[in-house]
């Protein structure tokens, strides 16, 4: 095995372990949530929005993606997320589609009204071009009153689906208000 092959087969593990950390993290979520007694009383249901911009790669072609997003939660620290997109670039087709995903929160109050938040979940791509795939990600956001500024990692693993395709990984920001639906 070449050593380009090797580093490959290296990255791929990765994202699978990213992946599995993700499934993993939420169900715990799920079932740490479920075995306490007053967890609806606490956590009321609500649907935010926010709007990410993100750049990636896949192969050697670079993108940039924009989201806006639709979080339904179901519990403070589990959310259905679900997010229209649009990939643009030199050089690659434009891509359109949704992510939906399970989101799980930890938050971290600082001040009154200020605290940090770290997500992380797994989730299906469903696009225009390519095929549909699994994908896991995580992020940082820092909640200053209403307004929320964030970052974090998205994989798609493209060759859980085809095994000649190329997983893709993004950067992206997260600039989100104090709204609510």
């Amino acid at each position: 095995m070449t050593q380009t092959a090797r580093f490959f087969e290296t990255v791929r593990v990765g994202m699978l372990v990213i992946f599995v950390v993700s499934l993993v993290m939420s169900l715990t979520g799920i079932i740490t949530a479920h075995a306490k007694k007053n967890v609806e009383a606490s956590s009321p249901h609500r649907i935010t929005y926010d709007l990410g911009v993100s750049s990636g790669t896949a192969g050697d072609q670079s993108y940039t993606e924009a989201q806006l997003g639709l979080n339904y939660f179901l519990h403070d620290w589990l959310a259905w997320r679900n997010a229209l997109f649009g990939r643009f670039g030199s050089g690659i087709e434009s891509a359109y589609g949704v992510d939906t995903s399970a989101r799980t929160y930890v938050n971290v109050e600082l001040a009154e009204a200020s605290g940090l938040t770290l997500f992380g979940g797994p989730g299906w791509r469903f696009v225009t071009q390519g095929k549909q795939a699994p994908f896991a990600e995580a992020g940082l956001v820092l909640n200053l009153g209403g307004l929320n500024l964030g970052g974090g990692v998205k994989s798609v693993f493209n060759e859980f689906i085809d095994r000649d395709a190329e997983n893709d990984t993004q950067y992206f920001i997260i600039l989100s208000g104090g709204g609510s639906l």
